[in-house]
C-alpha cells in the first residue's frame, strides 16, 4: 500500500506540475497577445494624432505661402485676412504670426505637438513584432515635427521654404505608408 501511495503521490505532483506550467505558458501567450495589441493601438493613436498636427499645420504653412507669395508679388501692399496692410514679405509674415497667435491656432499646434510627443514616448521598447513600425512611425515623427515647426514659424527664402515644407510633407507621408504596410 505505501508504494500505491508513493506513486499517485508522485504522478499526483507531476500532473500538477504540468497542469501549472501548462497555465503559465498560456499566461504568457496572453501576456504578449494583450501587449502586441495595446501596442499596436498606440500606433495608431499616434499616428491619428500626428495626422491632425499635420492637417493643422497645413492649413497654416498654406496660409504664410500665400501672404508671402501675395506680398512679394504686390506692388501696393497685401491686404491680410484681418484687414491690415503688408507693405512687404517681412511685415506679411510677421502679421500671419500675430494674426495665428490671436486666433490660437499656435497654441493649438503645439499642444498637439506635446501630445504627439506623450504619446511617442509610450512606444519606446517595442515589442519584437513591431520593431520596423516603431523605426517607420520614428522616422514620421520627426518629418511630423519639423513640418509642424514650419507651420508655426517660417524660416529662409519663400523657395528654400516651400521646398522644406513640401519635402518633409512628402517624406511623413511615404513613412506613414511605410508604416501601414508592416501593421497586421
Amino acid at each position: 500500500m505505501n508504494i500505491m501511495k508513493q506513486q499517485v503521490e508522485k504522478y499526483g505532483v507531476q500532473k500538477v506540475s504540468i497542469a501549472a506550467v501548462i497555465v503559465l505558458i498560456v499566461a504568457f501567450m496572453l501576456y504578449n497577445l494583450i501587449s502586441n495589441q495595446m501596442y499596436k493601438s498606440d500606433l495608431f493613436k499616434a499616428m491619428d494624432q500626428m495626422e491632425i498636427g499635420i492637417k493643422k499645420a497645413e492649413v497654416m504653412v498654406d496660409q504664410y505661402e500665400e501672404v508671402w507669395n501675395g506680398a512679394i508679388e504686390s506692388d501696393y501692399g497685401y491686404e491680410m485676412d484681418n484687414g491690415e496692410t503688408a507693405w512687404d514679405f517681412d511685415e506679411a509674415i510677421n502679421m500671419q504670426y500675430d494674426i495665428f497667435k490671436e486666433d490660437g491656432n499656435l497654441k493649438e499646434l503645439e499642444s498637439i505637438r506635446e501630445v504627439v510627443r506623450d504619446t511617442m514616448k509610450d512606444l519606446r521598447n517595442p515589442p519584437s513584432k513591431y520593431e520596423k513600425a516603431y523605426t517607420h512611425v520614428v522616422s514620421m515623427y520627426a518629418h511630423f515635427i519639423s513640418y509642424a515647426k514650419l507651420g508655426e514659424e517660417p524660416k529662409g527664402s519663400y523657395q528654400t521654404y516651400s521646398e522644406k515644407t513640401d519635402t518633409h510633407l512628402g517624406y511623413y507621408d511615404t513613412e506613414k505608408d511605410k508604416l501601414k504596410a508592416v501593421i497586421d
